[in-house]
Protein backbone atom coordinates (compact mmCIF):
# COMPACT_ATOMS: atom_id res chain seq x y z
CA UNK A 1 0.00 0.00 0.00
CA UNK A 2 1.10 3.69 -0.77
CA UNK A 3 1.59 5.84 2.24
CA UNK A 4 2.56 9.63 3.11
CA UNK A 5 2.67 11.99 5.60
CA UNK A 6 -0.77 14.28 5.39
CA UNK A 7 -1.27 17.42 8.61
CA UNK A 8 -4.32 15.46 10.39
CA UNK A 9 -7.42 17.66 11.04
CA UNK A 10 -10.21 16.07 13.21
CA UNK A 11 -13.66 16.56 12.53
CA UNK A 12 -15.79 16.79 15.22
CA UNK A 13 -18.16 14.18 16.39
CA UNK A 14 -20.93 13.06 14.19
CA UNK A 15 -19.13 14.96 11.11
CA UNK A 16 -18.24 12.23 8.50
CA UNK A 17 -16.65 13.13 5.08
CA UNK A 18 -16.63 10.59 2.71
CA UNK A 19 -15.04 10.22 -0.55
CA UNK A 20 -16.40 12.50 -3.28
CA UNK A 21 -18.64 14.04 -0.85
CA UNK A 22 -18.13 18.15 0.50
CA UNK A 23 -19.19 20.02 3.14
CA UNK A 24 -18.09 23.03 4.94
CA UNK A 25 -17.54 23.18 8.68
CA UNK A 26 -16.33 25.79 11.68
CA UNK A 27 -12.61 25.79 13.32
CA UNK A 28 -10.92 27.19 15.62
CA UNK A 29 -8.53 30.17 15.56
CA UNK A 30 -5.39 28.30 15.94
CA UNK A 31 -6.70 25.41 13.31
CA UNK A 32 -7.71 28.45 10.77
CA UNK A 33 -4.43 29.61 11.39
CA UNK A 34 -2.34 26.57 10.69
CA UNK A 35 -4.54 25.80 7.62
CA UNK A 36 -4.15 29.16 6.54
CA UNK A 37 -0.01 29.34 6.75
CA UNK A 38 -0.60 25.88 4.84
CA UNK A 39 -2.34 27.11 1.90
CA UNK A 40 0.58 30.44 1.85
CA UNK A 41 3.46 27.87 1.57
CA UNK A 42 1.54 25.57 -0.87
CA UNK A 43 1.48 25.91 -4.74
CA UNK A 44 -1.62 24.18 -4.92
CA UNK A 45 -4.92 23.75 -2.66
CA UNK A 46 -3.33 21.85 0.27
CA UNK A 47 -4.30 18.16 1.26
CA UNK A 48 -5.60 17.20 5.08
CA UNK A 49 -6.66 13.79 6.67
CA UNK A 50 -9.77 14.40 7.47
CA UNK A 51 -10.19 12.18 10.33
CA UNK A 52 -13.42 11.84 12.33
CA UNK A 53 -13.38 11.67 16.45
CA UNK A 54 -15.83 9.29 17.38
CA UNK A 55 -17.61 9.97 20.40
CA UNK A 56 -19.06 13.21 21.18
CA UNK A 57 -17.52 13.50 24.97
CA UNK A 58 -14.29 14.63 25.12
CA UNK A 59 -11.40 13.01 27.24
CA UNK A 60 -11.35 13.65 30.96
CA UNK A 61 -8.33 14.98 30.54
CA UNK A 62 -5.84 16.99 28.43
CA UNK A 63 -3.27 14.68 27.92
CA UNK A 64 -5.57 11.26 27.38
CA UNK A 65 -5.64 10.26 24.20
CA UNK A 66 -8.35 11.71 21.61
CA UNK A 67 -11.12 9.77 20.32
CA UNK A 68 -10.09 9.26 16.73
CA UNK A 69 -11.25 6.68 14.03
CA UNK A 70 -8.82 4.29 12.22
CA UNK A 71 -9.83 5.71 9.00
CA UNK A 72 -10.44 9.04 7.88
CA UNK A 73 -10.08 10.62 4.33
CA UNK A 74 -7.82 12.72 2.11
CA UNK A 75 -9.53 16.26 1.63
CA UNK A 76 -8.70 19.01 -0.33
CA UNK A 77 -8.69 22.33 1.18
CA UNK A 78 -10.83 24.20 -1.21
CA UNK A 79 -11.67 27.36 0.61
CA UNK A 80 -10.96 29.41 3.97
CA UNK A 81 -12.71 31.99 5.33
CA UNK A 82 -11.51 34.55 7.71
CA UNK A 83 -14.25 35.79 10.63
CA UNK A 84 -14.96 38.95 10.18
CA UNK A 85 -12.87 42.09 11.38
CA UNK A 86 -15.94 43.70 13.63
CA UNK A 87 -16.58 40.22 15.00
CA UNK A 88 -13.03 38.42 15.84
CA UNK A 89 -14.63 35.97 17.92
CA UNK A 90 -16.29 34.13 15.03
CA UNK A 91 -14.50 30.97 13.93
CA UNK A 92 -13.05 30.39 10.54
CA UNK A 93 -14.69 28.43 8.21
CA UNK A 94 -13.16 25.46 6.00
CA UNK A 95 -14.60 23.98 2.88
CA UNK A 96 -13.13 20.57 1.93
CA UNK A 97 -13.74 17.75 -0.79
CA UNK A 98 -13.16 14.23 -0.23
CA UNK A 99 -10.68 12.90 -2.38
CA UNK A 100 -10.12 8.97 -1.38
CA UNK A 101 -9.74 7.42 2.06
CA UNK A 102 -6.70 7.05 4.29
CA UNK A 103 -5.98 4.38 7.08
CA UNK A 104 -4.02 6.01 9.61
CA UNK A 105 -1.10 3.76 10.72
CA UNK A 106 1.00 3.45 14.04
CA UNK A 107 -1.81 4.78 15.79
CA UNK A 108 -1.86 1.20 18.17
CA UNK A 109 1.15 2.04 19.85
CA UNK A 110 1.48 5.29 22.73
CA UNK A 111 4.27 6.92 21.19
CA UNK A 112 1.62 8.06 18.44
CA UNK A 113 -1.86 8.45 20.10
CA UNK A 114 -2.87 11.87 20.27
CA UNK A 115 -4.61 14.56 22.39
CA UNK A 116 -7.02 16.87 21.65
CA UNK A 117 -3.89 19.69 22.51
CA UNK A 118 -2.06 17.57 19.73
CA UNK A 119 -4.57 18.00 16.94
CA UNK A 120 -4.91 21.93 17.63
CA UNK A 121 -1.85 22.40 15.44
CA UNK A 122 -2.86 19.82 12.93
CA UNK A 123 0.08 17.24 13.15
CA UNK A 124 1.54 15.82 10.29
CA UNK A 125 0.39 11.85 10.17
CA UNK A 126 1.69 8.53 8.76
CA UNK A 127 -1.14 7.53 6.41
CA UNK A 128 -1.52 4.93 4.06
CA UNK A 129 -3.79 4.88 0.73
CA UNK A 130 -6.17 1.47 0.01
CA UNK A 131 -5.36 -0.94 -3.25
CA UNK A 132 -6.98 0.25 -6.57
CA UNK A 133 -10.29 -0.88 -6.43
CA UNK A 134 -11.81 -4.53 -8.24
CA UNK A 135 -14.68 -3.89 -10.09
CA UNK A 136 -18.00 -5.38 -7.96
CA UNK A 137 -19.44 -8.46 -9.58
CA UNK A 138 -22.86 -8.02 -11.33
CA UNK A 139 -24.58 -9.69 -8.52
CA UNK A 140 -23.83 -6.80 -6.30
CA UNK A 141 -24.18 -4.12 -8.59
CA UNK A 142 -28.04 -5.01 -9.55
CA UNK A 143 -28.76 -5.12 -5.82
CA UNK A 144 -27.10 -1.96 -5.17
CA UNK A 145 -28.55 -0.09 -7.84
CA UNK A 146 -32.26 -1.63 -7.06
CA UNK A 147 -31.81 -0.74 -3.31
CA UNK A 148 -30.23 2.91 -4.26
CA UNK A 149 -33.41 3.47 -6.74
CA UNK A 150 -36.00 2.33 -4.11
CA UNK A 151 -34.75 5.16 -1.96
CA UNK A 152 -34.58 7.29 -4.30
CA UNK A 153 -38.03 7.19 -5.12
CA UNK A 154 -39.01 7.07 -1.64
CA UNK A 155 -37.09 10.38 -0.91
CA UNK A 156 -38.59 12.29 -3.75
CA UNK A 157 -41.71 11.32 -2.81
CA UNK A 158 -41.22 12.65 0.65
CA UNK A 159 -39.62 15.74 -0.09
CA UNK A 160 -41.52 19.31 0.13
CA UNK A 161 -39.21 20.91 -2.07
CA UNK A 162 -39.25 20.19 -5.62
CA UNK A 163 -35.73 21.18 -6.43
CA UNK A 164 -34.74 18.53 -3.77
CA UNK A 165 -37.36 16.40 -5.82
CA UNK A 166 -35.96 17.01 -9.16
CA UNK A 167 -32.44 16.30 -7.44
CA UNK A 168 -33.06 12.86 -6.56
CA UNK A 169 -34.58 12.04 -9.95
CA UNK A 170 -32.10 13.47 -11.77
CA UNK A 171 -29.33 11.16 -9.24
CA UNK A 172 -31.83 8.26 -10.16
CA UNK A 173 -31.49 8.80 -13.61
CA UNK A 174 -27.56 8.37 -13.34
CA UNK A 175 -27.58 5.57 -11.46
CA UNK A 176 -29.22 4.11 -14.22
CA UNK A 177 -26.40 4.40 -16.74
CA UNK A 178 -23.17 4.43 -14.53
CA UNK A 179 -20.80 1.80 -15.23
CA UNK A 180 -20.18 -0.92 -12.51
CA UNK A 181 -16.37 -0.07 -12.12
CA UNK A 182 -18.41 3.78 -11.06
CA UNK A 183 -20.85 2.33 -8.42
CA UNK A 184 -18.72 1.86 -5.51
CA UNK A 185 -17.99 5.84 -5.91
CA UNK A 186 -21.91 6.26 -6.30
CA UNK A 187 -22.44 4.59 -3.03
CA UNK A 188 -20.11 6.86 -1.12
CA UNK A 189 -21.70 10.10 -3.13
CA UNK A 190 -25.51 8.30 -1.66
CA UNK A 191 -24.19 7.49 1.32
CA UNK A 192 -22.86 11.16 2.23
CA UNK A 193 -26.35 12.51 0.85
CA UNK A 194 -28.70 10.55 2.54
CA UNK A 195 -29.88 12.05 5.95
CA UNK A 196 -28.25 8.01 7.38
CA UNK A 197 -26.65 7.38 11.19
CA UNK A 198 -23.84 8.07 12.20
CA UNK A 199 -22.57 4.54 12.17
CA UNK A 200 -23.43 3.41 8.90
CA UNK A 201 -21.52 6.26 7.34
CA UNK A 202 -18.41 5.28 9.64
CA UNK A 203 -18.83 1.65 8.50
CA UNK A 204 -18.73 2.93 5.05
CA UNK A 205 -15.98 5.04 5.53
CA UNK A 206 -13.94 2.03 7.14
CA UNK A 207 -14.88 -0.09 4.30
CA UNK A 208 -11.87 0.09 1.19
CA UNK A 209 -13.28 -3.10 -0.55
CA UNK A 210 -15.40 -1.98 -3.73
CA UNK A 211 -17.34 -5.35 -3.22
CA UNK A 212 -18.09 -4.76 0.53
CA UNK A 213 -18.88 -1.51 0.02
CA UNK A 214 -21.10 -1.86 -2.24
CA UNK A 215 -23.05 -4.81 -0.01
CA UNK A 216 -22.91 -2.49 2.86
CA UNK A 217 -24.31 0.54 0.82
CA UNK A 218 -27.16 -1.73 -0.46
CA UNK A 219 -28.14 -3.19 3.33
CA UNK A 220 -27.81 0.76 4.76
CA UNK A 221 -30.83 1.53 1.32
CA UNK A 222 -32.70 -1.01 2.20
CA UNK A 223 -32.86 0.06 5.87
CA UNK A 224 -33.28 3.45 5.01
CA UNK A 225 -36.12 3.11 2.45
CA UNK A 226 -38.44 0.85 5.06
CA UNK A 227 -38.20 3.48 7.49
CA UNK A 228 -39.51 5.72 5.17
CA UNK A 229 -41.93 3.82 4.08
CA UNK A 230 -43.39 3.23 7.66
CA UNK A 231 -43.32 6.39 8.91
CA UNK A 232 -45.23 7.35 6.43
CA UNK A 233 -47.55 5.31 6.79
CA UNK A 234 -48.17 5.92 10.07
CA UNK A 235 -48.02 9.62 9.46
CA UNK A 236 -50.89 8.75 6.73
CA UNK A 237 -52.88 6.86 10.17
CA UNK A 238 -52.68 9.36 12.19
CA UNK A 239 -53.49 12.12 9.59
CA UNK A 240 -56.97 9.88 9.11
CA UNK A 241 -57.29 9.52 12.24
CA UNK A 242 -57.12 13.46 12.76
CA UNK A 243 -59.43 13.80 10.01
CA UNK A 244 -62.39 11.87 11.23
CA UNK A 245 -61.93 13.89 14.88
CA UNK A 246 -62.23 16.92 13.05
CA UNK A 247 -64.96 16.10 10.82
CA UNK A 248 -66.84 14.42 14.59
CA UNK A 249 -66.12 17.79 16.22
CA UNK A 250 -67.68 19.98 12.95
CA UNK A 251 -70.61 17.73 12.97
CA UNK A 252 -71.07 18.60 16.99
CA UNK A 253 -70.53 22.09 16.85
CA UNK A 254 -73.15 22.15 13.90
CA UNK A 255 -75.73 20.32 16.18
CA UNK A 256 -75.05 22.91 19.03
CA UNK A 257 -75.49 25.78 16.42
CA UNK A 258 -79.11 24.46 15.47
CA UNK A 259 -79.97 23.84 19.11
CA UNK A 260 -79.19 27.57 20.03
CA UNK A 261 -81.18 28.31 16.88
CA UNK A 262 -84.41 26.04 17.79
CA UNK A 263 -84.19 27.31 21.41
CA UNK A 264 -84.11 30.59 20.69
CA UNK A 265 -87.08 30.80 18.44
CA UNK A 266 -88.80 28.42 20.75
CA UNK A 267 -88.75 30.76 23.42
CA UNK A 268 -89.82 33.76 20.95
CA UNK A 269 -92.80 31.87 19.97
CA UNK A 270 -93.57 31.61 23.54
CA UNK A 271 -93.13 35.23 24.49
CA UNK A 272 -95.57 36.66 22.25
CA UNK A 273 -98.31 33.79 22.15
CA UNK A 274 -101.73 34.79 24.06
CA UNK A 275 -102.16 33.63 27.70
CA UNK A 276 -104.34 30.43 27.15
CA UNK A 277 -102.58 29.60 24.31
CA UNK A 278 -102.37 29.88 20.65
CA UNK A 279 -105.10 27.77 19.56
CA UNK A 280 -107.71 28.71 22.93
CA UNK A 281 -110.31 31.69 23.13
CA UNK A 282 -113.00 33.21 20.59
CA UNK A 283 -114.10 29.56 19.46
CA UNK A 284 -110.38 29.18 18.03
CA UNK A 285 -109.63 25.81 20.66
CA UNK A 286 -109.82 22.32 19.96
CA UNK A 287 -113.72 22.92 21.17
CA UNK A 288 -114.22 25.62 18.06
CA UNK A 289 -113.29 22.68 15.60
CA UNK A 290 -116.23 20.49 14.75
CA UNK A 291 -118.32 21.81 17.54
CA UNK A 292 -115.99 20.63 20.67
CA UNK A 293 -113.56 17.64 21.35
CA UNK A 294 -115.55 14.98 20.71
CA UNK A 295 -118.46 16.86 18.95
CA UNK A 296 -119.76 16.36 15.62
CA UNK A 297 -117.26 14.30 13.89
CA UNK A 298 -115.00 11.72 16.22
CA UNK A 299 -111.69 11.72 16.84
CA UNK A 300 -109.04 15.00 15.35
CA UNK A 301 -105.86 13.61 13.40
CA UNK A 302 -104.31 15.56 16.52
CA UNK A 303 -105.30 12.88 18.95
CA UNK A 304 -103.24 10.52 17.32
CA UNK A 305 -99.71 12.03 18.40
CA UNK A 306 -98.04 8.29 18.97
CA UNK A 307 -99.00 6.88 15.24
CA UNK A 308 -97.43 10.26 13.76
CA UNK A 309 -94.18 9.77 15.91
CA UNK A 310 -93.85 6.10 15.30
CA UNK A 311 -94.68 6.94 11.41
CA UNK A 312 -91.61 9.37 11.72
CA UNK A 313 -89.33 7.17 13.40
CA UNK A 314 -89.58 4.47 10.34
CA UNK A 315 -89.27 7.05 7.85
CA UNK A 316 -86.10 7.97 9.38
CA UNK A 317 -84.80 4.72 9.65
CA UNK A 318 -85.98 4.09 6.22
CA UNK A 319 -83.65 6.95 4.99
CA UNK A 320 -80.93 5.88 7.16
CA UNK A 321 -81.15 2.49 5.78
CA UNK A 322 -80.98 3.65 2.49
CA UNK A 323 -77.29 5.24 2.74
CA UNK A 324 -74.08 3.68 1.68
CA UNK A 325 -72.91 1.17 4.72
CA UNK A 326 -69.93 2.41 6.64
CA UNK A 327 -70.46 5.84 5.10
CA UNK A 328 -70.42 8.77 7.52
CA UNK A 329 -73.47 10.23 6.46
CA UNK A 330 -74.89 6.67 7.84
CA UNK A 331 -72.42 6.41 10.83
CA UNK A 332 -73.80 10.42 11.62
CA UNK A 333 -77.49 8.49 11.29
CA UNK A 334 -77.48 5.89 12.97
CA UNK A 335 -75.92 7.70 16.04
CA UNK A 336 -78.69 10.50 16.16
CA UNK A 337 -81.56 8.05 15.81
CA UNK A 338 -80.37 6.17 18.55
CA UNK A 339 -80.29 9.05 20.49
CA UNK A 340 -84.04 9.78 19.74
CA UNK A 341 -85.29 6.39 20.61
CA UNK A 342 -83.67 7.36 24.12
CA UNK A 343 -85.41 10.81 24.36
CA UNK A 344 -88.80 11.35 25.28
CA UNK A 345 -91.18 12.40 22.50
CA UNK A 346 -92.29 15.72 23.92
CA UNK A 347 -88.82 17.02 25.41
CA UNK A 348 -86.96 19.92 23.14
CA UNK A 349 -84.29 18.27 23.13
CA UNK A 350 -86.05 15.51 21.07
CA UNK A 351 -87.83 18.12 18.70
CA UNK A 352 -83.68 19.69 18.24
CA UNK A 353 -82.07 16.20 17.11
CA UNK A 354 -85.01 15.36 14.95
CA UNK A 355 -85.18 18.98 13.34
CA UNK A 356 -81.00 18.66 12.77
CA UNK A 357 -81.07 15.20 11.45
CA UNK A 358 -83.54 16.37 8.76
CA UNK A 359 -81.88 18.84 7.30
CA UNK A 360 -78.45 16.65 7.80
CA UNK A 361 -80.18 13.94 5.16
CA UNK A 362 -81.57 17.06 3.13
CA UNK A 363 -78.24 18.49 2.86
CA UNK A 364 -75.80 15.50 3.52
CA UNK A 365 -72.25 17.10 2.11
CA UNK A 366 -72.75 20.31 3.74
CA UNK A 367 -72.96 18.73 7.14
CA UNK A 368 -70.27 16.04 6.45
CA UNK A 369 -67.62 18.57 4.78
CA UNK A 370 -64.25 19.44 6.63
Amino acid sequence: MATSKLPLLALPHPLILLPASRFTMPVTKEIGETLLALIEESDTLPIVAAVPLTSPSPPTTSDAPAPLGEWGTAARVLRLVKPPARNPRQPYLVSLHGLTRVRLIHMSTHKHKLTLDDLLRLPTHDVEYPPPEKVPSPEAVDKFKQSALRLLDRLAKDSPQQSRKEGYIKIAGMLDDIADARTPWMADVLVGSVNGEYGDKLAILGTPDAEARLLLATEIFIKLASISEVSKKIASAVDESLSKQQKEFFLRQQLAAIQRELQALQRSSSSSSPPNGPLSGDGAGLGGVGGGANGGGGLSELDDDEQHEADDMAELKRRIEAMEPGSEERKMGVREWRRLRRIPAGSVENGVIRSYVSVAFSFPNLFLRC
